[in-house]
């Protein structure tokens, strides 16, 4: 008779590993030891305690369940040769969902502070990215960073410079991999630096991250102000106030500036329902969360070349000799995850402001509008209300009613909420 041990809302089957043949061992899909739990749904996954079995379950398994049963489970009879060929790429497409699901999960996850979840998803993605691509593939970096970021959230420092040496290997193996990528990964060991005291190294990685960034975007795409925000955190550290002031005001700067065009042209396009856009300007389509995909770019070539190499902050000036320049278009919406990065980085700034420049600052204005626009973005209507509303008051206050500020900020009060 089958015994059960009940862990969150799942039933268990308890596994007796005595009775199991010698040589078949079921792994746990957390750490690799002998499994003693069963998912009852799959039959396929096993863990080793029931803290993993929880983990996995919130993290991703219940997104990928059904998915891992179809892959995992072995076919009794194969059929002709193109029965076997139609089920290979049957099987390939199962295993790139299940990829990129994890990879999304794990994002989620890593934006809510959720590092264990986020491990989760980030091994998932990592175990079956090596199974279709090979070890040493362009593919597994973004798993690798994933896992990074999550043993970083959990201060696991040592693992996460392994992941991060794994990812750099290979894209040390393939030249011709993006420039985003080797965008991210310099920032992954920025970010890295920076929590374990390396500053210097910090720095030189997050140039790194901006130069690759500004190649492939340019120097004031949205994609480029992570980059820049970490920068901005070095300086912090090392309580070079001014320094960060600056490079943080040039992440809210190039994000409202996006963010004013993004709105009027959701407003713009949008069926003439009335001039609210206190949901989401995905949620009545199919993303769901005010998220949907990242703008596509038209490119405008220059012909001048990179005239030396970049160095902390200045590296920006090396890189716009040879851009692309790119004008965003608007017509598809971010991706949810990076919405909620980016209002949790901006209410960073916004605390920096407040202490350094006051509550009453025209620059904690600024701020405070540009995070209203990002609530604004992901449907949060309320919190969007609040911000720009207090941001109104305070240029009021320190500018005029008249001032060009308040009247912009007016206009998207009247038009957006």
């Amino acid at each position: 008779m089958n015994q059960y041990l009940r862990v969150g809302a799942v039933d268990y089957l308890v596994v007796n590993t005595l009775a199991k043949p010698k040589k078949k061992k079921d792994e746990c899909e957390m750490c690799g030891k002998v499994g003693i739990l069963q998912c009852p749904t799959c039959r396929v996954t096993y863990y080793c305690n029931a803290d993993h079995a929880l983990i996995d379950q919130v993290g991703i398994h219940s997104s990928i369940c059904l998915l891992l049963k179809e892959l995992r489970t072995p076919v009794a009879v194969m059929g002709s040769e193109r029965d076997r060929i139609k089920r290979e790429h049957q099987m390939e497409k199962i295993m790139l969902t299940v990829i990129e699901t994890s990879k999304r999960e794990a994002m989620k996850h890593l934006v809510a502070n959720q590092f264990e979840h986020a491990m989760a998803g980030a091994l998932q993605a990592q175990r079956h990215s090596i199974e279709l691509f090979g070890a040493d593939r362009a593919e597994l970096v973004p798993s690798y960073l994933l896992l990074a970021e999550a043993s970083m959230g959990l201060e696991s420092y040592e693992q996460a410079e392994s992941y991060l040496a794994k990812a750099r290997y290979n894209v040390l193996e393939h030249p011709d991999c993006s420039n985003i990528l080797r965008s991210r990964l310099h920032r992954a060991w920025g970010r890295l630096m920076l929590v374990t005291g390396r500053i210097d190294e910090a720095r030189q990685e997050l140039a790194e991250d901006i130069y690759y960034s500004s190649v492939d975007r340019g120097p004031s795409h949205i994609d480029t102000t992570q980059g820049y925000f970490h920068l901005a955190n070095s300086f912090r550290l090392t309580r070079q106030d001014d320094i960060a002031s600056r490079i943080y005001d040039r992440v809210v700067v190039i994000w409202l500036a996006y963010l004013s065009e993004a709105l009027r042209h959701i407003i713009e396009k949008a069926p003439a329902v009335g001039s609210t856009m206190t949901q989401a300007p995905g949620s009545s389509g199919d993303s769901g969360s005010g998220a949907g995909r990242k703008g596509k770019k038209k490119k405008k070539k220059k012909t001048s070349q990179k005239s030396g190499k970049k160095d902390g902050v200045e590296g920006e000036e090396d890189v716009v000799a040879q851009e692309e320049e790119e004008e965003e278009d608007y017509s598809e919406l971010l991706e949810d995850t990076h919405v909620s990065e980016m209002i949790g980085t901006i209410t960073r700034i916004l605390q920096f402001r407040e202490e350094h420049s006051g509550v009453n600052s025209f620059m904690t204005a600024q701020t405070r509008r540009c995070l209203g626009l990002l609530h604004l973005y992901a449907g949060n209507g309320e919190q969007a209300s609040a911000e720009l509303e207090t941001s109104f008051d305070i240029f009021k206050e320190v500018k005029g009613e008249d001032c060009q500020e308040c009247l912009t900020v007016r206009d998207e009060i009247e038009n957006y909420l």
